[in-house]
């Protein structure tokens, strides 16, 4: 485990860690990274070590942007931790968007997707856009998918991304 430890100003009072990641299958398809934003204060970075030539600078610093952008939401008073799926795609669109902006690029989870593709999904999340997320709805949009639904794993990430950029550039701030 790596500590990043901030100089003043740098961060402000966020602690970024670097692990190994107990879970590397569940990083095979986003360049052996994973984030995760544990308080206002605090990031992990999970990282795949046996699979170190798939690791690309630029997706730990993507990755990070995200995850650093989720404290400033949370310091903002924002509970990002509760709320609904709609809520949910907000708070992860805005993250994404928000690496865009910086480095110029979407994050490696996102795809672009097809008027037809986000056509499909757009309306097979309508019976849960106004539900409180769970573990298990969470799973479903974000990180595992639905296979009976043909939901594909990060599903949320897209949409939520979608919407926020769409959102955008109705009010001309593409």
């Amino acid at each position: 485990m790596l500590l990043v430890k901030n100089q003043p100003g740098f961060l402000g009072n966020i602690q970024v860690t670097f692990k190994e990641t107990k879970s590397p299958e569940g990083l095979a398809n986003i360049g052996g990274i994973g984030g995760f934003c544990n308080n206002k204060n605090e990031v992990t970075i999970s990282l795949d070590l046996a699979n170190v030539d798939s690791i690309s600078e630029s997706n730990i610093m993507k990755t990070l942007l995200h995850e650093l952008y989720h404290t400033k939401q949370l310091q903002s008073g924002k509970d990002i931790t509760k709320g609904t799926l709609s809520d949910f795609f907000v708070n992860e669109g805005e993250a994404d968007k928000f690496v865009e902006d910086v480095t110029g690029e979407k994050p490696i989870w996102q795809k672009n997707l097809t008027q037809k593709e986000y056509e499909r999904l757009w309306s097979l999340v309508q019976q849960d856009l106004e539900k409180e997320v769970d573990d298990n709805l969470y799973a479903k949009w974000f990180t595992g998918g639905d296979k009976k639904l043909n939901i594909p794993r990060f599903a949320g990430y897209w949409l939520g991304y979608r919407l926020v950029k769409n959102n955008l550039t109705k009010k001309g701030k593409q």
